[in-house]
C-alpha cells in the first residue's frame, strides 16, 4: 500500500516456515527497502485501508492468521506505520 509520505508498505506474508508479521517499506526516491515494526500477529491476504487520521494509521482486516493454524480470520487491528 502506498503511504501518504510516498513509501510503499508491504505487510505480512508467507515464507517457507509459515506466516510473517514483518513489515518492509520501499522508498521509491532512493530505490531502497527498510524494515518496519512487526504487525501484532502473522497475517497474509489481509485488506489494508488508510484510516485518514493525523498519524497515518491503517486498518488491517481479515486474511489468514498462522497461529494456531492457517485458517481465515475475522480479526482486525490498527497499525501505525
Amino acid at each position: 500500500m502506498r503511504l501518504r509520505d510516498g513509501r510503499v508498505l508491504v505487510a505480512g506474508g508467507v515464507d517457507d516456515w509459515g506466516g510473517l508479521a514483518a513489515t518492509q517499506y520501499f522508498h521509491p526516491a532512493s530505490n531502497r527497502w527498510a524494515r518496519g515494526n512487526d504487525l501484532p500477529a502473522e497475517r497474509s491476504g489481509q485488506v489494508t485501508v488508510p484510516l485518514g487520521d493525523a498519524d497515518g494509521g491503517l486498518l488491517l482486516a481479515g486474511g489468514q492468521g498462522w497461529i494456531p493454524s492457517c485458517a481465515t480470520t475475522r480479526t482486525t487491528f490498527r497499525f501505525k506505520p
